[in-house]
């Protein structure tokens, strides 16, 4: 990984540096996608669609969550 990944979910303190075993998934770059995971984040701030933003694998039943999970 070459930057560090950062989590925007309140309270959340897990990086790629202190927690790398876990999965990041990234916010969807779509807008309505990703106000839709904003307000399940409980965020009342916008969530700028520049840059690359991450939840960790903490916030999903990542099983469940995501497609074509192995």
């Amino acid at each position: 990984m070459s930057e560090k990944r950062r989590i925007i979910i309140p309270k959340c303190t897990n990086t790629s540096t202190n927690a790398p075993q876990k999965l990041f998934i990234s916010l969807p770059s779509d807008h309505k996608l990703r106000k839709a995971w904003q307000r399940a984040m409980r965020r009342s701030d916008f969530v700028s669609n520049k840059g690359t933003k991450f939840c960790c694998e903490d916030h999903f039943n990542v099983k469940k969550d995501i497609e074509n999970y192995q």
